[in-house]
């Protein structure tokens, strides 16, 4: 026969019983109000709790603890009660965790919060070891010194939430913050902090990397520039505009290494004024610079500057750089970046021989507009199609070169290869393939390689000087199959590195390939090969290959493309 008793009233029932200590009728009244409730409440579910802890039920007593969580995520009984029975079940890891998740969810303001902080410490102190001693006290400051060097800036700085002790020590070790690294920030970052860094370096900051200040943090930044006298590294992420960051600069002395995102735009008369202002630079990156169809003004003599780096913002003529004028200004450049310079109004100007160029990136930027480029490279990356089609058997020959990157290149990718991988133009203006005395390429990156077929791909890869290949990386290249794939490990026999992302390859292709090189392959990248079958890939790890298979989407992928660069 039914009841014609509310929960409430069900409720009250179990309690008395409860207090009787007649724990199986005071489950069972507990038990048909929960029945009776389309939605328990908490209360009722920690009373049955209860009783199943007395009726030494500890499995149901925690299903009802881990429901009671559900019903109130910010109820602090649910973490009591799961807390208490899973310590009844020896399991203190568990309940420490569960005391944990309740103090991230429960609201400070709640009347029970301290008790529910207090069993966590109580229970935290219980289950650590019983004689355990902070390393502050026993290891001499000079190993505390490099082990916190292995932390980062952020993790150190956690540190100082640990006692007072820790605080102390971290606080007046000056060597500790020679280096602010806001990179890993995760929320805006208040000035006074910066500030109070530079006060504990004694101003004695050299590497700085400044995030996610308010307003660019111009004020920052020139703060820090003014009292670190010896800073010689700075990066600037999320930065104040123009010429804001102009000042800052000419206040430190002694910067060797200057990087700014693209957040931090420039006009090319700023990038050319800083570079005057700062010749004791050796590497400098401008990450967005507006060009305005002026010639930069380069002014003075950097025999400094080994690396330099220029990201146009926007389609920039390539001739307003006076490339011909930087050579001559930076005889010792080792590292060129010229990125989306795409516009050039005159052709065949741009001589870079002279230089002793080790790197040289001409991503999205006219190279078929360069006449010569240093023999001296050793690792080139263009791409996109050529600014001007029409021009038809140019070639750069790079011949000491061991890292080549072509990618976007379109229908014109063999005709890039040809024209870096030759031997030049001979006197009849025919391209001279004999590359015996050229160095071998060592890695190998063909991204988006669009309409090309197996056929066109494989008689590419053919070329001689590829046949010491370390490193392969085609991306985004629908023509890659097994039966290409599978190829590769005999094309390329001393392959260390592979990757296939975004290609049609399977699982079987996999298998074929970490057979073939078996001992050799170190790493196989198959991301977003969405034919490839996890089977497959766990078979492959079991050989010992470092196996990559993660999916994104193609737009991310494109954006990352040059990290493996």
């Amino acid at each position: 026969m039914a009841t014609t008793m509310t929960p409430n009233e069900l409720q009250e029932l179990g309690k008395r019983y409860y207090g009787f200590k007649e724990y199986q009728k005071a489950l069972d009244a507990f038990t048909e109000g929960i029945d009776a409730s389309d939605n328990p409440e908490v209360d009722l579910m920690d009373n049955r709790a209860a009783t199943f802890e007395k009726l030494e039920n500890l499995e149901a007593a925690l299903l009802d603890g881990k429901r009671m969580i559900q019903l109130g995520k910010k109820d602090v009984r649910g973490y009591l009660r799961s807390g208490k029975v899973l310590q009844r079940m020896q399991k203190p890891d568990v309940a420490l965790r569960i005391y944990e998740y309740g103090l991230r969810n429960v609201p400070t303001s709640d009347k029970s919060y301290k008790l529910l902080q207090g069993m966590h410490d109580k229970l935290s102190e219980k289950i650590s070891p019983p004689k355990a001693i902070d390393p502050w006290t026993i290891l001499p400051p000079e190993l505390v010194e490099i082990v916190m060097n292995y932390l980062t800036f952020r993790e150190m700085v956690n540190c100082l939430r640990v006692s007072n002790r820790w605080f102390k020590f971290l606080t007046t070790n000056q060597a500790l913050w020679t280096t602010l690294d806001l990179s890993h920030a995760r929320r805006a970052v208040k000035p006074r902090f910066v500030r109070e860094c530079i006060r504990r370096s004694n101003g004695k900051i050299r590497r700085a990397i400044l995030n996610r200040l308010p307003g660019g943090g111009a004020d920052t930044l020139m703060h820090l520039t003014t009292v670190c006298r010896h800073l010689q590294e700075l990066e600037v992420w999320n930065g104040p505009e123009g010429g804001s960051i102009l000042v800052p600069l000419t206040c430190a002395p002694r910067l060797k290494i200057l990087k700014l995102d693209a957040s931090v735009r420039l006009t090319l008369h700023q990038v050319a004024q800083v570079l005057r202002s700062r010749t004791s630079l050796q590497h400098a990156e401008f990450c967005s610079v507006r060009a305005r169809d002026r010639i930069a003004p380069w002014g003075v003599d950097l025999p400094n500057l080994q690396a330099l780096r220029l990201v146009a913002a926007g389609v920039q003529d390539i001739a307003t750089l006076c490339l011909g004028e930087l050579v001559k200004r930076m005889p010792n450049l080792e590292e060129l970046s010229l990125i989306s310079w795409k516009k050039c109004t005159a052709y065949n100007v741009i001589d870079l021989g002279t230089l002793q160029l080790k790197s040289l990136d001409l991503s999205d930027t006219a190279y078929e507009h360069f006449r010569r480029i240093p023999i001296s490279l050793k690792k080139i990356a263009v791409s996109g199609p050529p600014a001007d089609p029409s021009i038809h058997g140019h070639t750069l020959p790079v011949p000491n070169v061991v890292e080549l990157s072509v990618s976007r290149c379109g229908p014109h990718v063999e005709q890039m290869l040809t024209g870096l991988l030759s031997n030049g133009n001979d006197e009849n203006g025919n391209v001279d393939v004999d590359i015996s005395s050229h160095a071998p390429i060592k890695k190998l990156l063909l991204h988006e390689l669009g309409s090309h077929t197996q056929g066109n791909l494989r008689y590419m890869l053919q070329n001689p000087r590829f046949l010491q290949l370390e490193h392969l990386d085609l991306m985004e290249a629908p023509c890659v199959r097994d039966e290409l794939a599978l190829s590769l490990p005999t094309l390329f026999p001393n392959l260390k590195r592979l990757s296939l992302t975004w290609t049609r390859i399977t699982g079987v292709a996999v298998k074929g390939i970490v057979e073939q090189l078996k001992g050799r392959l170190e790493y196989l990248c198959v991301d977003n090969s969405l034919d490839t079958t996890s089977d497959a890939i766990d078979w492959a790890r079991a050989q010992g290959v470092d196996v990559s298979n993660r999916k994104t989407t193609a737009g991310n992928q494109r954006r990352k493309m040059r990290e493996a660069w």
